[in-house]
């Protein structure tokens, strides 16, 4: 998060996105190589699958109708959030 509120005073605009990707994308390999004993592998072909999904499904959707559903699911998500603390708290 760091990188990403520093980055608008230190390179041009349109450097950010690309820059933060390549970063990221580096972040996360490295952390797989490290880690690939631990990596289970059975649940590659479900998680490419559901990406593949998402994506073919979200491109059939307007993009007007698309950031109405996108609020209202990401705030009732919120809500649930909310409720469920309040409901059974961490202890």
């Amino acid at each position: 998060m760091l990188l990403i509120a520093l980055m608008p005073g230190l390179v041009p605009t349109a450097a950010i996105i690309p820059i933060h990707a390549i970063t990221q994308l580096t972040s996360n390999v490295s952390r797989a190589a490290f880690g690939w004993r631990d990596i289970d592998w059975s649940l590659i072909p479900a998680v490419t699958l559901g990406s593949w999904a998402g994506t073919r499904l979200r491109s059939m959707i307007p993009q007007k109708s698309f950031h109405f559903w996108f609020k209202l699911l990401i705030s009732s998500l919120a809500l649930r959030m909310i409720v469920l603390s309040i409901i059974h708290p961490i202890t």
